[in-house]
């Protein structure tokens, strides 16, 4: 017969509940740093898998950026996408309904994905081990 052996979990909901609020040492102001850190990768590639134009000034390439938001519940992501100015590049990456899409957002999100939530950890976690030296005392 196969070994068996019993495992008992408990605090499921407790862990559940402490999963959803980050530790202060990865809020605010870090964690907006470690995201657009992370978005670089996917930046740099939409920038070369953006359509290019003659004119660097019409150039979406030179114009894709990365910007925290808080969402209703609190949460922050970072959008990819073209500035304000740019706004056309969001036409090129879904089409309208006179012209095909020519997405460069998404291929680039998809090659760069692995890599972006690599960098994410590496930086909160840095974060994390850089809050408890402070309050261990470096041990």
């Amino acid at each position: 017969m196969a070994p068996t052996f019993r495992l008992k979990f408990t605090g499921g909901p407790e862990l559940a509940r402490a999963l959803e609020r980050p530790p202060k040492a990865v809020q605010g102001p870090v964690l907006a740093e470690a995201l657009t850190k992370a978005a670089e990768p996917v930046i740099e590639e939409a920038e070369r898998r953006a359509p290019q134009r003659r004119s660097p000034q019409f150039s979406l390439a030179s114009h894709i950026e990365a910007q925290t938001t808080h969402a209703r519940d609190k949460r922050m992501t970072v959008v990819i996408g073209p500035d304000s100015d740019h706004f056309y590049g969001l036409f090129l990456e879904f089409g309208t309904r006179f012209m095909p899409p020519r997405p460069f957002l998404r291929p680039a999100w998809d090659s760069k994905v692995e890599e972006s939530l690599a960098t994410l950890v590496s930086e909160l976690g840095a974060s994390i081990e850089k809050a408890a030296a402070r309050e261990g005392g470096g041990e």
